[in-house]
């Protein structure tokens, strides 16, 4: 080697350890081999994610040293540069036995040329790209794992566009519907082909409002034609800037419960028909033992007014029941009409204060807007407003008051009952509408269980919704939200 070119490559190495300085502080290892794939150069960062000091490989061959270079192909690549073709990045794994330290760089090679455009050797830039592996891998193994758990979930599930079209189902979805290939299944659309009874428009506009969707229950039919009734859970996914990408969610098949529930109810129906008469009948005799019974003993006269309350609890059940029965099959008549809201919470109050004043418990209304009115069967919401505040009674501490408010949130109004009662337990909400709930307390004795139910069908029936808040120890809001105008 002559002294031009000692010169030209200390000029040369002299730039290269300033670029080392800037990218050093950039993470990024350095190393440059010499014609001979010798170790030229070896910065402090590749020291640091290889545990090899310079000292240990400087003047020394690469493929030597380090075998994988070899084995991953990594001497062609240098090869290559040495001929002057720059190599783009690529993903390498790397192994250092002596020091124990192993991981992931991305390695890319340019050759180095001197002052006469001659080529003397070849810069390679890591970058550790370990924990970037890492965390792909973790990824990785978790899709995997999703994807065998969506795989053999027992219920449908599926991933669709907004507007319906399919684009990913289980088995359980495929088999449920009755296709015979997910393939076959994805040329569907799950607006027209499955839910015709149902508004796709009310489904999107609730799901994007909300973010998801619980227990939606509707009629799908199968690729036969043959209706399934179906629980449905949704939600959507969002872009980072907000736009929708995608909806997913499950299906269960719930057709055999339905079938079970409407016998039950139909053999419920029957009973409370049959009942209703005899029981009327004994009501009547023992109010007529009360009203004149007064030479009657202590004893008689406290048994007469235990079986007085029992048959008037027992009627307010099958009324109840009858009530359900009604509404179900259609045959209960709302006659809706423009309502002034503060009226008629009053009236509300009016009705109800009795009941409160057994338990010490007084009423607060409170209703901002003068003017609002609401599009309701009055006789329906008394008969759910009856229910919530004679709830929010029972569990009010005594001494207390139940908060009555009306709010416009158009284009509905909210009416809110508000007590400072235990709460409802978390393991309880789910279950709040069913019929026969009823949560493990003392303030529900004497309740059939179906106030909320039949409250919760009245409210859908007059295009409402009914729902709650709640905390424990510190009470529970429910709300009921009504239209104010007819649609």
């Amino acid at each position: 080697m002559n002294g031009a070119e000692e010169v030209s490559r200390g000029i040369t190495l002299q730039k290269a350890e300033i670029l080392e300085q800037v990218l050093s502080a950039a993470g990024i290892g350095i190393v440059i081999y010499d014609r001979d794939l010798r170790y030229i150069f070896w910065n402090k960062t590749i020291e640091e994610f290889t545990g090899v000091p310079a000292v240990e490989v400087l003047g020394k061959s690469a493929v030597e040293l380090f075998p994988h270079i070899r084995e991953q192909n990594q001497e062609q690549l240098l090869f290559r540069a040495l001929h002057g073709e720059s190599i783009p990045a690529s993903d390498v794994h790397f192994s250092i036995p002596h020091t124990g330290k192993s991981g992931w760089v991305s390695v890319a090679f340019d050759p180095l040329f001197d002052e006469s455009g001659q080529i003397f050797g070849v810069v390679g830039l890591f970058r550790n790209i370990t924990e970037r592996k890492q965390i792909e891998q973790a990824l990785q193994e978790s899709e995997e794992r999703y994807r065998n758990l969506y795989q053999d979930l027992p219920i449908g599930a599926y991933r669709t566009t907004r507007d319906g079209r399919i684009l990913d189902g289980n088995p359980a979805l495929v088999k449920m519907l009755g296709y015979g290939s997910l393939s076959e299944l994805m040329t569907r659309n799950l607006e027209a082909d499955f839910e015709p009874q149902y508004s796709r428009h009310e489904f999107i506009e609730q799901v994007e409002r909300d973010g998801e969707i619980h227990g939606l229950e509707a009629v799908w039919n199968r690729k036969d034609g043959a209706p399934i009734y179906v629980r449905e859970h949704a939600r959507v996914i969002r872009a980072d800037d907000g736009h929708v990408l995608w909806y997913e969610g499950t299906v269960e098949d719930i057709t055999d419960k339905k079938k079970i529930e409407k016998q039950k109810d139909e053999l419920v129906s029957v009973v409370a028909h049959e009942l209703r008469t005899p029981l009327t009948s004994i009501r009547g005799s023992l109010t007529w033992i009360l009203d004149n019974g007064a030479d009657l003993p202590d004893r008689v006269i406290k048994l007469v007014q235990l079986a007085s309350r029992s048959s008037e609890r027992l009627v307010r059940m099958i009324n109840d029941l009858l009530d359900i029965d009604k509404i179900e099959s259609g045959k209960m008549a709302f006659k809706s009409m423009l309502v002034p809201v503060k009226p008629f919470l009053h009236h509300a109050i009016e009705v109800n204060r009795g009941f409160a004043e057994q338990y010490g418990v007084r009423f607060v209304l409170q209703v901002r807007d003068e003017a609002l009115t609401m599009f309701i069967d009055a006789d329906r919401l008394m008969q759910v407003l009856t229910n919530l505040l004679s709830n929010a009674v029972k569990y009010s501490p005594p001494n207390d008051f139940v908060q009555i408010e009306a709010t416009n949130e158009f284009p509905m109004v909210r009416i809110s009952v508000s007590d400072h009662g235990p709460g409802i337990s978390e393991e309880f909400q789910p279950h709040i509408f069913e019929k026969f709930a009823q949560a493990n307390s003392r303030s529900k004795q004497g309740s059939s269980g179906l106030g909320l139910s039949i409250s919760k069908v009245i409210v859908e029936k007059m295009h409402g919704k009914i729902g709650f808040v709640t905390a424990a120890e510190k009470g529970t809001t429910f709300f009921v939200d009504l239209p104010q105008r007819h649609e």
